[in-house]
């Protein structure tokens, strides 16, 4: 989901309406990298692995849902976002699993978060997870969402599934397929490309919230890559114009963060590791509309 809207409003999505021009910018619900594209040049295509963490609980019934995922798109209120990844909610009994969104605001349109069959993608504790965003701008344009699992009982699972338009050509690649309501074009902005680990919204009897903040195992990225047209001339992220997000608590917390540190990872620049600064759940808080962290 954008930094700031979407989902369950559950998972990924909220476009992202704060401060990119510091480095570890403070953000309430991503942590990770998020690189920029130049004025002429927009990202196609978004690359990155990591082991899947386990996720501490929290006591009480405020929902606390995590997210890790890669996407293009979605920095900024109203923004377009195409994005997939893996869930982990304390209230899900079934445990992680993936899921893919596509967001296109300007026409009202949101699949919100949607799971992925555990028959054709399982994921559990401990599986190496490999995440793809690409975006095909071709004359029957799709977005293939890839995830490769190598997982922690010894055996391997593959997903392909290409999305596209109600009013586009079926682009018939041959892998399973899903439609969106309109052009997927609509759904596509390629001035980001991210890595992220969310924190998802919720709404309450009309309230809109961020789950928990909670503390669970470090999120260590590997081969963090992005593009401009496809994985033949992907580069690593930290390579380029980037900002690496911070995501904080408010209010009655406001030291417990969620750091991105690139210190003591390989120096290729495609690794980098997200890191829980807290021991304690967090506040279940009100979803934010100004700056951040608020000031009192």
């Amino acid at each position: 989901m954008a930094l700031f809207a979407g989902g369950t409003e559950h998972g990924p999505g909220t476009p992202d309406p704060y401060d990119h021009g510091a480095d570890n910018a403070p953000s309430p619900n991503w942590a990770g990298i998020e690189d920029w594209s130049s004025s002429s040049s927009f990202f196609h295509y978004v690359h990155g692995e990591f082991t899947q963490p386990t996720v501490d609980t929290c006591s009480g019934s405020d929902p606390s849902t995590v997210l890790i995922w890669v996407g293009i798109g979605g920095v900024g209120y109203n923004t377009p976002l195409l994005q997939n990844g893996t869930l982990s909610d304390e209230s899900v009994t079934t445990g992680p699993y993936a899921w893919w969104e596509a967001i296109d605001p300007v026409h009202n349109h949101d699949t919100l978060t949607v799971p992925v069959p555990a028959s054709k993608m399982p994921v559990s504790h401990g599986d190496d997870i490999s995440l793809t965003t690409k975006y095909v701008n071709a004359a029957k344009p799709y977005v293939q969402f890839h995830w490769h699992n190598d997982a922690a009982d010894g055996h391997t699972y593959v997903y392909y599934l290409d999305v596209y338009g109600t009013q586009d050509d079926d682009p018939k690649t041959g892998y399973d397929e899903k439609t969106v309501p309109g052009h997927i074009a609509n759904y596509y902005s390629g001035d980001s490309a991210e890595a992220i680990d969310e924190r998802a919204g919720y709404t309450v009897s009309g309230t809109h919230y961020l789950s928990r903040l909670r503390p669970h195992t470090t999120v260590h990225w590997t081969d963090m890559r992005s593009s401009y047209d496809d994985d033949t001339h992907s580069v690593p992220m930290r390579s380029i114009q980037r900002f690496n997000l911070t995501m904080t608590n408010a209010y009655k917390h406001k030291a417990d963060r969620v750091d991105l540190e690139e210190a003591n990872v390989p120096t290729d620049a495609t690794a980098a590791q997200v890191n829980d600064v807290h021991d304690h759940c967090g506040q279940y808080e009100p979803r934010p509309t100004g700056s951040w962290p608020p000031s009192s």
